[in-house]
């Protein structure tokens, strides 16, 4: 999702016009296949934290919501969760 996030379409290279667009609300609904299998660890959570720092560098008055998929439950669920939860709490204290 590095590249596809900030594309118009998936099979469009066009960037996301983020200078003429000032959304009030931005949902992340990202996580629910990388846990699928277990927690898939760092990788994730650096990436996660870099999509919401971009984020909030694009459009600083947005509210921010990190959600996850309703097809995880138990250990993975609570994985997810927590790494999600982290990465919001990570760029709290950071600014």
């Amino acid at each position: 999702m590095k590249t596809l996030a900030w594309q118009t379409l998936y099979n469009d290279a066009t960037p996301w016009p983020t200078a003429s667009v000032a959304p009030q609300v931005v949902v992340i609904n990202l996580g629910t296949m990388d846990f699928t299998r277990g927690d898939p660890g760092e990788e994730f959570d650096t990436a996660y934290v870099d999509l919401l720092r971009k984020i909030r560098q694009a459009w600083p008055e947005a509210q921010v919501y990190g959600a996850i998929g309703s097809q995880l439950d138990g250990a993975n669920y609570r994985a997810a969760k927590a790494s999600i939860s982290g990465a919001v709490d990570t760029l709290r204290k950071g600014g």
